[in-house]
């Protein structure tokens, strides 16, 4: 291990103070990925349990397309849409309940509030969109595009995300409960003091991720990239990483490990 700049003048005192610092950091990766399985396992099969949309498609009243299916405070419940469109529009408030979109393009459309609960969206395009506030509750996002979506200041509570492309995202100030991101891209998307406790990432593309701020505690990172994820030794308290993304860790701190 390399610990010193030849070209650099070190006291005696300064090296025994960056080699404790390097040992203090060291050995908190390792408790990292050593003493929180049990924590991390009662996390996750809390997270687990996560409530489905409760709807049943084959029983929703079937619409020919998005906006004829709004009424004038943008209101929908229980039906199902496939193959339309609601494209760079401004909507104030915006109400979802008990229903089902397939093959949808939201590109663009800025919701100032929203409140989505028991909804399903399967091929659907939200690219660029924008949320102000509001709630997302027993939601599935089946192998929807997302990239660029604004979904700060948002209560995302039991929804899952699975297959989707959500790079370049914004969760900033969000709090996210009982939430799945399974075989998802979240490249340099952004959560920023977002509240994460209950939280499961199971295959999913975290590089370059912003987590300054953000609350953590207790997330298996072992089977998604996290390669130049920003992220600080506090936040990996009670995390779970393996050995390959410990060393990745401590070489992004400037620690040459040989």
């Amino acid at each position: 291990m390399s610990l010193i700049n030849k070209n650099v003048n070190f006291g005696r005192g300064d090296i025994l103070v960056l080699l404790f610092k390097i040992f203090e950091l060291i050995i908190l990766i390792i408790l990292c990925y050593y003493k929180t399985i049990i924590y991390v396992t009662i996390e996750k099969e809390r997270i687990m349990k996560i409530q489905k949309a409760k709807i049943n498609i084959e029983f929703l009243k079937e619409a020919s397309n998005i906006e004829d299916a709004f009424e004038d405070d943008y209101y929908l419940e229980k039906i199902k849409i496939k193959n339309s469109s609601l494209e760079n529009r401004e909507l104030e408030k915006t109400i979802i309940n008990e229903c089902y979109f397939k093959n949808c393009n939201f590109t663009e459309t800025n919701f100032a509030r929203i409140d989505f609960t028991d909804v399903i969206f399967e091929n659907c395009d939200f690219t660029s969109t924008k949320t102000l506030t509001g709630a997302i509750c027993r939601c599935e996002f089946i192998n929807c595009r997302l990239s660029g979506i604004d979904l700060s200041n948002l209560l995302i509570k039991d929804t899952k995300y699975k297959e989707c492309i959500l790079s370049y995202s914004n969760f900033s100030e969000s709090k996210l409960k009982n939430v799945h991101f399974e075989d998802t891209k979240l490249i340099e998307s952004v959560f920023y003091n977002s509240n994460l406790g209950s939280v499961e990432f199971d295959n999913a593309n975290l590089e370059g991720v912003e987590f300054s701020g953000a609350k953590i505690t207790k997330i298996d990172f072992t089977t998604s990239n996290i390669i130049n994820a920003k992220l600080d030794i506090e936040q990996l308290r009670g995390c779970k990483i393996n050995y390959e993304q410990a060393i990745d860790f401590v070489a992004s701190k400037g620690i040459v490990v040989e």
